[in-house]
């Protein structure tokens, strides 16, 4: 029920560290299609036009700026976009903080692309896979966001709807955080 402490998440994290994926199709996030038998989301959001909002945004994925807008605490505080990196995750959600441990799967640093997916380890609700990237399409600038889980348990099972509700607001959030302007296109 309390916020979890820098100690809590950094004992969490060393426990979790190297414990496997709870899902098999790891770097699915960088597919084109997502694969069968988890929810998925997609989501997009323009955040202006030229290279000043690229790189805008490509800060903004960098410092964990989505997560930071969700009141997400992320330990370590600033965990470095590289493939293998663990992160411990606490977000307060229907009034308890819910912590979760993932590690990064994928990372992309390209002229007209930057961003990373994480994916689930044991100490997390769901299971799958979650993508947050910055993309320049010709003089376009659009956050993405991807993701495909299914509950990891009776819990989050037994929330349903209402666990669905918290989910689709923090990726909202997640979007906000992201993008320099409000105007948005989110999809499911």
């Amino acid at each position: 029920m309390r916020k979890p402490s820098r100690g809590d998440l950094e004992t969490l994290l060393n426990a979790q560290r190297n414990r496997p994926f709870t899902y098999s199709e790891v770097g699915a996030t960088a597919d084109a299609e997502l694969p069968p038998g988890y929810r998925h989301d997609h989501h997009l959001h323009r955040a202006g036009s030229g290279q000043k909002a690229f790189a805008d945004a490509k800060a903004a994925v960098r410092a964990w700026a989505g997560h930071q807008r969700a009141g997400t605490v992320i330990h370590p505080n600033s965990p470095p976009l590289m493939e293998g990196t663990p992160v411990a995750l606490a977000l307060r959600a229907m009034g308890i903080w819910v912590t979760a441990v993932c590690r990064i799967v994928w990372v992309v640093d390209r002229p007209d692309a930057y961003g990373f997916a994480y994916g689930t380890l044991p100490h997390h609700p769901e299971i799958g896979e979650e993508s947050f990237v910055a993309r320049l399409d010709g003089n376009e600038v659009v956050v993405e966001i991807k993701a495909f889980s299914r509950p990891g348990s009776t819990l989050v099972r037994l929330a349903g709807p209402v666990g669905r509700a918290v989910q689709h607001r923090t990726i909202n959030r997640y979007l906000d955080g992201l993008a320099a302007r409000p105007q948005a296109h989110r999809s499911d």
